[in-house]
C-alpha cells in the first residue's frame, strides 16, 4: 500500500469516527504493515510537553503530513478516551501552555475539522 492510500485510509477513518486517538492511528498503520514502534516523539518538546512518543519515524511522518496538509486537526481530548484505548503515558498531564521542568502529556484526538473558537467579544450579557 502506498503513502497516498494510507493517508486516505486514516482520513476516512477520522471522518467516520471523529475524536480518533494515536492508539487508533497506530492500529490502522499496523494493520497495513507499517511499523509503529520507535523512538520518535510528537509535541512541544522544548516545553517538555509530549503528545505521543515511542513511535516509528514513519508513523510520525504520516501524522505530521496529515496535520501539515490540514487533512486532520488536533483537538484537546479527555484522558478517558486514552483510558478506553488502554494506553496512557506514565507522566503528569499538561494543563497549561508553559514550559515544564519534567515531561508532561497533552492528550489530543484527531478530527477532520479544525477546533472551533468562540469569539468572546461578541457574547451578549
Amino acid at each position: 500500500m502506498d503513502r497516498e492510500d494510507i493517508y486516505k485510509k486514516i482520513v476516512d477513518y477520522v471522518r467516520e469516527y471523529k475524536g480518533v486517538t494515536f492508539v487508533e492511528i497506530e492500529q490502522i498503520l499496523k494493520d497495513n504493515g507499517i511499523p509503529v514502534k520507535g523512538e520518535a516523539q510528537f509535541g512541544w518538546l522544548d516545553q517538555n510537553i509530549l503528545v505521543w512518543g515511542g513511535m516509528s519515524k514513519e508513523m510520525l511522518d504520516i501524522v505530521e503530513h496529515l496535520i501539515r496538509t490540514k487533512q486532520i486537526y488536533c483537538h484537546p481530548a479527555s484522558v478517558l478516551i486514552y483510558l478506553a484505548d488502554g494506553r496512557i503515558p506514565a507522566m503528569p498531564i499538561a494543563k497549561k501552555d508553559k514550559k515544564y521542568k519534567e515531561s508532561h502529556w497533552l492528550p489530543i484526538c484527531f478530527n477532520v475539522m479544525p477546533p472551533v473558537m468562540k469569539e468572546v467579544n461578541n457574547i451578549e450579557k
